[in-house]
């Protein structure tokens, strides 16, 4: 967690860092600021809140681990948010791995002891059956915050930040009505201490009258390769967007690389599949939406989009990022698949997942030479030597690499040390004799005549 001074953002100042002990390699989420505190998910470290009154000291001011067993999880293991915004101080925490923490802190102040404490329970809520009203409900309060009796208030209610209606007599519930079908709104209701005229908090809720137009998204989507091709599946909504019933639900759209290529009717809650069969060889991503059957009409959210190789998967990966003059790569590639070989060209070497789980034959590495190069980055490296450490083969082009990056360990796999960056003096090429190469002789004016020796 770092404290910048931006006052002046013509100097902008790091005042301080602070991370957990022993979180020095670990990431952190969320921050949110209430009163003179940053409460933070912390991922493995679960909730941490620091004080930042001196922003030149943050200090520990009080945490909860929810994630102990911090030595199993991965980076983005544990505390994913925490919200500390509650009027009764109550913070949630939401981890990843272990669900839902409720915690409080001392050092929350929450509302002035004298004032009333707001409504509670307080539901809005309209459907298809209500298209042209809103029903409110919710439960009186009966005390000030520090415990004193609340004996006389009023329960005030505004719509879209304008006063809708005030109760003096009790009341729990009301009806809002003359209201227009799919429109939204914002109802925001709070006590009145009618003996010191203090307010309690507001209570915010918002609300489609009609129910929301929109459908939610199909769930469980999965998509994966098989024998006659790409598979989808997933179960249709039940419910509109804002989990009220859906009544008019029409179809489920498919699209392929953000492209449709087919629509299917649907009934609510059933389960669908559609098989594609789009070339192998290839990536394709995929996705779907709900439709509804009102004019015009309206679609869900995108599902989360999924990846899938289309065909056997390759046994030969050929890397060549985008930086690198794209030659070899094409080369390469058609020279496989003359010899029959499987494999697959791409500009990211996590196309197709974690190359040390996909058991791949080799890897080319195309890296390419300055000043259309690309440099690894530590994450590439360590890919490519734990490839080479648990057996597998990697072909390296890269005209750079042996002697600019002297400080990479992958040369050393190769045993190649590099000496020199060489210069342009490379114009013909002859094969060595005793070897597949020996009678070979051609000329050579690439770009490439600057190879590291």
């Amino acid at each position: 967690i770092m404290i910048w001074d931006v006052q002046d953002l013509n100097n902008v100042n790091l005042l301080s860092e602070w991370t957990p002990e022993g979180g020095e390699w670990d990431s952190a989420h969320n921050v949110f600021i209430r009163d003179q505190y940053a409460y933070i998910s912390y991922y493995r470290f679960g909730l941490q809140i620091i004080d930042i009154s001196d922003p030149n000291e943050p200090l520990l001011a009080g945490y909860y681990d929810t994630f102990p067993n911090d030595e199993e999880g991965g980076l983005y293991s544990g505390a994913w948010g925490a919200y500390p915004y509650q009027q009764s101080c109550n913070i949630y925490i939401s981890d990843r791995s272990s669900g839902l923490f409720v915690v409080s802190f001392d050092g929350c102040t929450g509302s002035d002891p004298l004032d009333p404490r707001p409504p509670s329970d307080v539901v809005v809520f309209s459907d298809y059956q209500t298209p042209s009203s809103v029903d409110l409900s919710w439960t009186n309060p009966v005390e000030l915050y520090d415990g004193t009796p609340l004996n006389e208030y009023s329960i005030q209610i505004f719509r879209n930040d304008e006063f809708l209606l005030e109760f003096l007599d009790g009341s729990q519930s009301y009806v809002d009505q003359s209201l227009s079908d799919g429109s939204y709104y914002t109802y925001d209701i709070h006590t009145l201490d009618l003996l010191s005229d203090s307010t309690s908090n507001i209570i915010s809720s918002t609300v489609y009258c009609g129910g929301s137009p929109f459908p939610a998204t199909p769930d469980n989507f999965s998509a994966s390769s098989t024998s006659n091709g790409i598979e989808l599946q997933w179960i249709n909504p039940t419910t509109q967007s804002d989990e009220t019933y859906l009544d008019d639900l029409q179809s489920v759209r498919i699209y392929r690389n953000d492209s449709f290529i087919d629509e299917m009717d649907a009934e609510p809650g059933m389960m669908l599949s559609y098989l594609d069969d789009p070339l192998d060889g290839y990536i394709y991503s995929y996705k779907v939406v709900s439709v509804d059957g009102e004019d015009p009409q309206n679609l869900s959210e995108f599902s989360d989009e999924i990846e899938v190789y289309s065909g056997s998967f390759p046994q030969y990966l050929i890397w060549e990022p985008v930086l690198n003059s794209p030659l070899s790569g094409d080369e390469l590639k058609n020279d496989m698949d003359d010899l029959g070989q499987l494999s697959y060209l791409t500009d990211d070497l996590w196309a197709l997942g974690n190359p040390l789980q996909n058991n791949f034959k080799a890897i080319f590495v195309l890296t390419g030479i300055w000043p259309n190069n690309h440099e690894l980055t530590s994450s590439e490296e360590v890919i490519i030597e734990d490839f080479i450490n648990q057996g597998g083969s990697v072909y390296m082009e890269d005209g750079d690499i042996w002697f600019n990056s002297f400080d990479s360990s992958i040369w050393e796999l190769f045993n190649c040390y590099g000496i020199e960056d060489g210069y342009g003096d490379i114009s013909m090429i002859n094969g060595r004799p005793g070897t597949f190469t020996s009678g070979y002789s051609s000329e050579y004016n690439g770009e490439n005549n600057w190879i590291d020796r």
